[in-house]
């Protein structure tokens, strides 16, 4: 679930699944604006709210302009096959309504399965997509080791309350010269130094961890992981809006209109063309929101399962 916080005391999520917009209140105020524009509103705490089985978009304001603008997909698998050789079994943690794999299964070099801890989204790429998804946490399948030749973690690995006992066991599921893909928040991105706290990379509280490149880079190796390598893939474009949004959300009530209209810009045609060569630049610069490593496993001895 992403939640787009307001201010301390309000935040609207919108489910994708059921395009049911709702809004957390605790102000009674703002609860009165909301349910005279038609959004069903609930008053408490957010972690206490039933929302777990259902996936969100972020939302930003109470008008709501859009959902978040999705991943080029096949951009994803292009940049992947340049790293990994296409073809072979790949799982994806926290495969959501299963965008990526339904890419990958289109490309026509991979055998697919998800593992997806929401029963709507499990179901809906069943059903809808005729992919194999378990639904359970990551940490909790039961999968014959050495059976995958890619185990991808896409914006997931933040999200894991272990992370590192999970990579273990992603490392364990990896043929010999497999790989593991991790997309992630980049806490060095320069979108990171410029909007400090209302960098979209924080996501709190949704986001538990997140790692400077060095670190991860080490826990790869230490976990047997070689040829460790990064990437920014490019999705810095509908990634800075979102910064921008929750930056301008500040002042918003005062300068509407300014809001309104830096928005609209940077939406348009030309403001996206005039971005292209900063951000190419960034992404090359491994300085860009979201960076990828990539990690081969070794064809040696399998590090033991515990630390």
């Amino acid at each position: 679930m992403n939640i787009a916080f307001i201010d301390e005391t309000r935040a609207i999520v919108s489910c994708h699944l059921t395009s049911e917009v709702v809004v957390i209140d605790i102000s009674a105020d703002a609860a009165k604006i909301c349910q005279g524009k038609g959004f069903v509103v609930c008053q408490g705490n957010i972690a206490a709210l039933p929302f777990a089985d259902c996936s969100f978009d972020v939302v930003s304001s109470i008008t709501v302009i859009q959902h978040v603008v999705p991943e080029d997909q096949e951009a994803a698998i292009r940049e992947l096959q340049r790293v990994l050789k296409p073809g072979g079994r790949m799982l994806e943690v926290g495969c959501g309504t299963g965008q990526f794999l339904e890419e990958a299964l289109r490309s026509g070099h991979w055998e697919v399965t998800g593992v997806e801890p929401s029963e709507r989204a499990a179901s809906y790429t069943r059903e809808h997509l005729k992919i194999q998804v378990i639904q359970d946490l990551f940490s909790n399948t039961d999968l014959p080791e050495s059976s995958f030749d890619a185990v991808i973690f896409w914006n997931v690995f933040e999200h894991l309350y272990h992370p590192i006992a999970d990579l273990r066991k992603a490392q364990r599921l990896l043929k010999p010269g497999g790989w593991v893909v991790i997309g992630l928040p980049n806490i060095e991105s320069w979108e990171h130094f410029v909007f400090k706290q209302y960098w979209v990379g924080w996501d709190q509280p949704r986001h538990l961890y997140l790692f400077p490149q060095k670190t991860l880079r080490s826990i790869l190796e230490k976990e047997g992981f070689q040829q460790v390598s990064t990437r920014c893939i490019s999705t810095s474009y509908s990634v800075l809006y979102y910064s921008l949004d929750f930056w301008s959300q500040t002042w918003s009530e005062r300068y509407p209109k300014v809001r309104h209209a830096m928005l609209s810009a940077y939406r348009s045609i030309l403001v996206r063309a005039l971005l292209v060569p900063p951000l190419w630049l960034m992404d090359r610069l491994k300085l860009s929101t979201v960076i990828t490593f990539f990690g081969q496993k070794s064809s040696g001895k399998t590090p033991p399962s515990s630390a």
